[in-house]
């Protein structure tokens, strides 16, 4: 399907799929593969892919996570941080399964939920996941009263293109990251 809807005169740097639990779910082996099977030369990446390269250039080890996501998604999104070496020492979820509701998360209601997860001592950070979820007005608020890095899925998405393509600005407000 993908090749069915992508021109051959269409070139790219970097190409990405913007969706945190799809990448978890599907597996990031397999997204790459799908858009390297049309765009062979491309860099590619996805949020979950794009977080544990912002965590290693952080060097981040232990993290707390935040997602809006049922359940059974948020426990995949932990074990697959998990296994790529990362300990997830606390999971917060908003425990919704409509991305209607998911995208009305006000970012005040994370900025809570940051504050109440990301004050233990055993994480060097936050995770927000989901691209869906309004992280970026609280993130330096967040990240100067917390004294750590918090990250979203938008985020370190945005970043990790960013520097696949060799650009290296940094956006005002957008965080600690943006400074690797």
């Amino acid at each position: 399907l993908l090749s069915a809807l992508t021109p051959s005169f269409f070139w790219c740097d970097c190409i990405a799929n913007a969706l945190t639990s799809a990448a978890t779910m599907i597996g990031e082996a397999r997204v790459y593969e799908l858009i390297k099977s049309v765009h062979p030369n491309a860099k590619t990446t996805n949020p979950i892919t794009a977080c544990k390269a912002a965590l290693r250039a952080l060097d981040i080890n232990t993290l707390a996570l935040i997602t809006p996501y049922a359940i059974s998604v948020t426990k995949s999104m932990q074990d697959n941080l998990q296994a790529d070496g990362f300990s997830v020492k606390a999971v917060a979820t908003f425990n919704q399964s409509d991305d209607f509701t998911v995208a009305r998360i006000t970012s005040h209601s994370l900025y809570e939920a940051v504050m109440a997860i990301g004050n233990r001592d055993d994480c060097e950070a936050v995770f927000i996941s989901c691209t869906s979820l309004r992280a970026l007005p609280i993130i330096a608020t967040a990240e100067e009263a917390l004294n750590k890095p918090v990250l979203s899925s938008n985020q370190v998405f945005i970043w990790h293109l960013m520097r696949l393509a060799g650009l290296t600005t940094c956006p005002e407000g957008a965080g600690r990251l943006f400074e690797k």
